[in-house]
């Protein structure tokens, strides 16, 4: 099954000179848009607008669109062969400039679309991958990192930590702080003891009293 992209030039042409050309002005308004779309000209010219522009210039712009055709077919190459930065050749467009200022346009024309063909086969081979990238040239998608969020944020964001008891002191140390006990008084004497000094201390005074000097 041909690709709907891809156009017969055999096909294109014969309808081309059986209409008299009214089909070679569809055929470069279709040629337009594909150049437009594949080398991301995004905001070019429309294929509508290029015909009317040629015709209302009797054929002047269309000298000018073969130019700028070189250039992005020369893009898209550049893609394919994966050198997007390399700059645009002209070559090309000059030659498209010729053959339609000698009256040969739909040669031009013929060009351009196997240029589009091969680069639609090409891109097919690359088995759905984005126009004007070669197969195996392609980068895998690289996944966004998380923003690394500031000293501030962290600081926030990090749970405060529950206050720590303090780690219970051993039995040893715990006899060491507690204060020694108060030294005990000394204990009374006995009754005996306090008999044997009380014999003691009465032969020096007599059994009659101490004496008085005055009575001799």
């Amino acid at each position: 099954m041909q690709d709907a992209r891809r156009r017969d030039i055999a096909v294109a042409v014969i309808l081309t000179l059986v209409t008299c050309g009214i089909y070679g002005l569809y055929w470069l308004a279709c040629l337009n848009d594909d150049l437009d779309r594949e080398s991301g000209n995004n905001a070019g010219t429309s294929g509508a607008m290029v015909v009317v522009l040629s015709i209302v210039t009797c054929g002047i712009y269309e000298l000018y669109w073969m130019y700028k055709a070189g250039e992005k077919l020369s893009v898209i190459k550049n893609y394919d062969n994966g050198d997007p930065a390399a700059p645009a050749d002209s070559d090309t467009g000059i030659l498209y400039l010729i053959l339609t200022f000698l009256g040969l346009g739909i040669v031009s024309y013929a060009l351009i679309q196997d240029e589009l063909n091969k680069h639609y086969q090409f891109q097919d081979m690359g088995q759905g991958q984005p126009y004007g990238q070669q197969p195996g040239q392609y980068q895998q998608p690289v996944q966004p990192q998380q923003p690394v969020q500031p000293e501030e944020a962290q600081a926030v964001v990090q749970p405060e930590s529950a206050p720590q008891e303090a780690p219970a002191e051993p039995e040893e140390a715990q006899a060491v702080v507690q204060p020694e006990p108060a030294s005990q008084e000394a204990p009374a004497e006995p009754e005996e003891a306090q008999a044997e000094v009380l014999e003691e201390a009465a032969p020096e005074n007599g059994p009659e009293g101490p004496s008085d000097p005055n009575a001799e």
